[in-house]
């Protein structure tokens, strides 16, 4: 970022000032990433939220936190979207990007007998129709 004639000179203080040259680094939380003025956030829900449905508190970078809505069926790698929770947008007044919240759906491991027998037997079943 320039700002025009606000650094003063200071090899000689009397000739008129400089400009200040500012680098800016936005250092993002490590569960979010830009997308220009979009906001991009991942949060982890477990398989059965998946599958039914769930609300998921999520913290905004403003320190709000908004419940977001999850379908049920929400896959893996879903990108559910608040529309203009994003960052300001310059030059549009009072426009901001959207928010976007990826899903990562954990699957647990599952290798003792006992649990996958009673996993299988909660999968629905299949019916054979015939015409």
């Amino acid at each position: 970022m320039r700002v025009t004639g606000k650094s003063p000179n200071i090899v000689n203080p009397n000739a008129p000032p400089g400009d200040l040259i500012m680098n800016i680094h936005v250092q993002m939380q490590e569960s979010y990433d830009l997308d220009g003025p979009n906001l991009i956030h991942y949060a982890q829900i477990d398989a059965i939220s998946a599958m039914t449905g769930c609300d998921l508190p999520v913290k905004h970078i403003n320190g709000n936190t908004v419940k977001l809505k999850v379908p049920p069926g929400t896959q893996h790698g879903s990108k559910l979207r608040i529309r203009s929770m994003g960052l300001p947008i310059p030059g549009n007044a009072g426009v901001s990007g959207d928010w976007y919240t990826v899903i990562h759906v954990h699957i647990p491991k599952v290798t003792d007998a006992y649990s996958v027998d009673l996993l299988n037997k909660l999968q629905a079943p299949k019916i054979d129709i015939q015409v």
